[in-house]
């Protein structure tokens, strides 16, 4: 049930990615599996992994190792980190770190909250499938 839409790039470059349900990637994402700078091959093969119930809206960007479920990564986001939350527009989450769960990043300096309860399951039927 996950919808992959027209010209979204999945680059599976430096091992598998496990997409895993009810998932929307819209236009123009890009998802990428990637070797690490300056590496030529990796010790293990790197998995990455996608949860469920995420979204990945118009021209957001990826090279995060591990998304949890419930994610939102909206328009024009890039992320590179692990993450269970809400990357606002435009942000760009680029330092290997993990981000904590119910975070909210938003606004042009990347200002982080805390949200008090979980991000509404987004599913197939809000899209009206």
């Amino acid at each position: 049930m996950t919808i992959v839409h027209p010209k979204v790039t999945i680059i599976a470059e430096a091992g598998p990615i496990i997409i895993g349900e009810n998932n929307l990637i819209e236009e123009q994402t890009s998802i990428i599996n990637r070797l690490p700078q300056g590496t030529t091959t990796p010790s293990a093969t790197p998995v990455l992994i996608i949860g469920a119930n995420n979204v990945f809206e118009v021209d957001s960007y990826s090279e995060a190792m591990k998304i949890g479920d419930n994610n939102v990564l909206e328009s024009k986001e890039m992320l590179n980190s692990r993450t269970g939350c809400i990357i606002g527009a435009g942000c760009r989450v680029v330092c290997p770190e993990t981000v904590s769960e119910n975070t909210i990043i938003y606004g042009d300096t990347r200002l982080r909250r805390k949200q008090a309860d979980r991000p509404p399951v987004r599913t197939l039927k809000h899209i009206g499938l």
